[in-house]
């Protein structure tokens, strides 16, 4: 799938994108969403939809783990415009999408 430069708002590099297994296979960093602390932003494509749109998983690089924050990475350059890093339980946008993407597309975490 091919995405519109309107679609994603930041600065992405495909070479960038994870073979595993750490963060996990088909995650797409963002660097510019970087919080300082080693944590950031990225686009997700689960294994066996790589031709749907994806989600925006936030790495928890301590915890080892991904979780899936947004259903799109336009939603999430909302929040940063409200939120320097989207962290503020008060910048928190309604994202009816996300729950739909964790339902169709059963998500695996890594913990």
């Amino acid at each position: 799938m091919e995405l519109l430069k309107s679609e994603i708002p930041f600065t992405i590099h495909d070479s960038e994108i994870s073979q595993g297994p750490f963060p996990a296979n088909g995650f797409l960093p963002l660097f510019e969403t970087d919080f300082g602390n080693g944590d950031y932003y990225g686009l997700y494509w689960p294994i066996g939809l790589e031709n749907e749109r994806p989600i925006v998983c936030e790495l928890f690089h301590d915890e080892w783990r991904l979780a899936p924050v947004f259903s799109n990475a336009l939603i999430l350059a909302e929040c940063l415009e409200m939120d320097n890093d989207c962290q503020d339980d008060d910048s928190v946008i309604d994202d009816p999408l996300l729950g739909e993407h964790k339902n169709v597309w059963g998500i695996p975490l890594i913990n």
